[in-house]
């Protein structure tokens, strides 16, 4: 699926390709949304994951883009969980296991801040202008990567505060920050066409969306706008939320 570049086309550094670890950072809830596929037009409530990635020199050092930053890779799906979705697929590969019934209804909060395996892999734009650093696969990080003989953490810290942009959120002055201070132009705009992001601003009626079987919603974390975890809370398993 093809990501949104954070930065212009000029100044946008692509994550080395390669398997790295990876945390996500950001989950942004892009409201209900309009597109075309196979000459048909859908409509669905979409979201947005962005990770920091993490690749390392030979003498296990982080790397950086030149203007000294983590890079980013960001992928954005229908918030469908039924059981061929693409983001179910992700977040069954990235766990490890399926989703079991206690899992529901399912808190996409608990994805932030944790770490994954990602594998990165640079592909053409369809029109070949451009080449994007796209996720190929995800997984659990394994434990020998991300703790030491004690059991304690070795994974990258990178200090970069976790947000949630949620657009049904009870605190919308903190989700209008994150709005102007974390999402680049090109998902404002998006965001903007959503009829969710039209009524908090008063300008659309208030009568909820309605959205087709499989859909959940984005709304569970009610107090989410800035999520600080940085590293998993334990390694007593493998399953990292």
């Amino acid at each position: 699926m093809k990501p949104f570049e954070s930065q212009t086309s000029s100044t946008y550094e692509k994550a080395p390709e390669g398997q790295h670890i990876a945390k996500l950072i950001g989950i942004i809830d892009e409201g209900t949304q309009r597109w075309e596929y196979a000459n048909e037009e859908k409509t669905g409530q979409k979201i947005y994951l962005q990770f920091e990635v993490y690749p390392e020199d030979e003498k296990g050092n982080v790397l950086k883009t030149q203007a000294n930053e983590y890079f980013t890779i960001g992928e954005e799906f229908t918030s469908s969980l039924s059981e061929k979705s693409n983001l179910t697929k992700l977040i069954t590969a990235w766990r490890g296991k399926p989703l079991g019934k206690e899992d529901y209804p399912f808190d996409f909060s608990r994805m932030l801040g944790k770490f994954a395996l990602i594998s990165v892999a640079h592909r053409p734009s369809a029109d070949g202008t451009k080449v994007y650093a796209n996720r190929a696969g995800i997984g659990p990080v394994p434990r020998k990567l991300s703790v030491d003989s004690e059991g304690k953490s070795i994974l990258h810290d990178s200090g970069t505060k976790c947000f949630f942009f949620d657009l049904d959120a009870e605190d919308w002055p903190s989700m209008l920050d994150i709005y102007s201070s974390r999402l680049w132009r090109n998902i404002q705009m998006k965001i903007n066409l959503s009829p969710e992001y039209a009524r908090r601003n008063g300008t659309a009626p208030l009568s909820p969306p309605t959205f087709s079987s499989g859909t959940t919603s984005l709304a569970q974390p009610k107090a989410g706008s800035q999520i600080g975890k940085t590293a998993n809370d334990d390694f007593e398993d493998d399953i990292p939320f």
